[in-house]
């Protein structure tokens, strides 16, 4: 379902909830975004890791009129939790000044 929402210029903070540890310590998450282009294909993947307790990231660069795809993964001392390309973003369109988001689902 789309919701929109406004927000203050080019920004929006991405939160989620903690992981389940599976008997392991939550080293630190890792949070993917790409831009979607206008026919549909998407760019390349980026990331950026934030700390074991961080369960927000604040996204300053958004460009109005642009569509952008975000997830989070998690990580323990086995490696990364399982990235889902198809159900585990959240998709976001920067429209004048508000944000259109539909949620499909977490990735972690």
């Amino acid at each position: 379902q789309n919701t929109e929402t406004e927000i203050p210029s080019n920004q929006i903070t991405l939160t989620w909830s903690a992981a389940l540890e599976n008997g392991t310590k939550i080293l630190t998450y890792t949070v993917w975004w790409r831009q979607v282009e206008i026919g549909g294909g998407v760019g390349k993947w980026s990331s950026r890791n934030t700390s074991s307790d961080a369960l927000s990231f604040t996204v300053t660069w958004l460009e109005f009129g642009r569509t952008y795809d975000f997830g989070v993964t998690a990580w323990n001392i086995y490696g990364q939790g399982a990235r889902n390309d198809e159900n585990g973003l959240k998709r976001i369109k920067v429209i004048k000044g508000k944000c259109s988001t539909s949620v499909v689902r977490e990735f972690h």
